[in-house]
């Protein structure tokens, strides 16, 4: 069904419909408006997520007929149509994001239930795998045009698996994860807890392994790592209770002046704090301000950098989605050059940009300001 996603004209659309939706083959519902309100469609279609009179939800599409409204006082009504969603819906919706970013959608048996240590439920509910394609479509619209259709490791392209539940086998890792990467594949539970901080995370993982492959394993490791605090270490079992210091929920650190990392889960590795980062960041679950703080500003600042040093930035954006977030201006968005000079001096690595470098571990790198 074309065109079945969009926003819905009204706010209060929701709020009539759940108590107008009536049962049978042909479900209704009357949407209640001020007649002189142009705002209210009589055409086109739009999805919501409607609590129905048992209290259960559903997510319908909705296709305005093209019914007059019925004069009456004080309001007018509209009857709109409500099918629920379809398989041709989720197959139209995965065809479109596959077309728009270059990235494969695997749904329903064509998930394996197996997939290296973990045990994954399949999932066949077409509102929640429409939905999951919804989210996903609006987070990779944050993502410098074409820069997925990049990634090209051993494993492939990139594919996203949406399955209804992730289950570790081996006692090694997150009992039931939100979602899982390997190379450019990316398993997903398409339930009610898939946030958006988990997209991010997860695609952060795959961006990182193709900058690996493109030879920037040092600076995704050591480099990036003497950004931290002196003397810090990652360790590398997350299950041991580690403390708020150095995050931006230290109660004692309210200015974020000594805030390192996005969560205690990214001192786990470098790989994980950079997508904690971005999935705390771009997810907005932390503190609009948090990102501020001089130290883990300058651990964004040189995981922007990394991006646009490790991809081809041909038809970027001057200034991304993610380097507005942190507060980077105009003048001082980091734009690596493809191939850097480098200057073999041990500067410290909070040193101001504004010189015309950008400082890394042990070397700095000239970058062309945008």
């Amino acid at each position: 069904m074309k065109g079945v996603r969009g926003k819905l004209s009204k706010p209060c659309l929701a709020g009539q419909y759940q108590n107008n939706i009536r049962k049978g083959t042909s479900p209704y519902a009357t949407e209640q408006n001020d007649p002189n309100d142009s705002g209210c469609p009589d055409f086109g279609s739009a999805v919501s997520r409607i609590r129905l009179p048992d209290g259960t939800e559903k997510l319908f599409s909705w296709r305005y007929s093209d019914t007059a409204p019925q004069d009456s006082t004080p309001a007018s009504f509209t009857e709109v149509s409500v099918p629920k969603i379809t398989q041709e819906d989720t197959a139209a919706l995965a065809k479109e994001f596959e077309d728009e970013f270059g990235i494969t959608i695997v749904t329903r048996d064509q998930v394996p239930e197996t997939y290296y240590n973990y045990h994954i439920t399949q999932l066949d509910d077409e509102e929640s795998i429409f939905s999951a394609l919804l989210l996903l479509q609006a987070a990779c619209r944050n993502y410098p045009k074409g820069m997925f259709r990049q990634v090209d490791l051993s494993t492939g392209k990139m594919k996203i698996l949406l399955a209804d539940d992730i289950t570790d086998t081996s006692d090694t890792s997150v009992k039931s994860p939100p979602g899982i990467a390997v190379g450019t594949n990316l398993v997903l539970a398409a339930s009610a807890r898939l946030g958006r901080a988990t997209v991010y995370h997860e695609i952060n993982h795959i961006l990182v392994s193709h900058m690996e492959s493109r030879g920037g394993e040092e600076d995704l490791t050591v480099n990036f790592g003497a950004l931290n605090p002196e003397g810090f270490v990652y360790g590398s079992n997350y299950k041991e209770e580690n403390s708020v210091q150095y995050t931006p929920l230290d109660p004692e650190d309210t200015d974020y002046a000594n805030t390192y990392f996005a969560s205690d889960y990214g001192k786990t590795n470098e790989n994980e704090d950079m997508s904690e980062m971005m999935g705390g960041l771009m997810g907005s679950v932390l503190p609009d301000d948090y990102c501020k703080g001089a130290h883990i500003q300058a651990k964004y600042r040189y995981l922007f950098g990394l991006f646009r040093k490790y991809f081809d930035t041909d038809g970027w954006d001057r200034q991304l989605t993610w380097e507005k977030r942190v507060g980077l201006s105009h003048r001082d968005g980091i734009r690596l050059s493809q191939t850097p000079k480098r200057h073999r001096k041990n500067l410290h690595l909070l040193s101001e940009i504004d010189g015309g470098f950008f400082y890394g571990s042990f070397i700095c790198s000239r970058y062309q300001p945008n």
